[in-house]
């Protein structure tokens, strides 16, 4: 979204989602195990709704 270059609400909500997914997790979308091409939201969208637990911090 920001990369884009185009500013919208779009942009803002999805940074919340991230920041909200970075809480519960306790990863950071700059983590050493996202470098391969994997992100934050995608980890956590494969995880769910099978293990959920895996992806929460305790």
């Amino acid at each position: 979204y920001g990369m884009g270059g185009r500013i919208s609400t779009k942009g803002d909500v999805y940074s919340y989602g991230v920041l909200v997914l970075e809480t519960l997790t306790e990863k950071s979308p700059t983590d050493s195990m996202f470098a391969s091409g994997l992100t934050l939201p995608s980890w956590v969208s494969d995880s769910f709704p099978n293990r959920l637990r895996d992806v929460v911090a305790p």
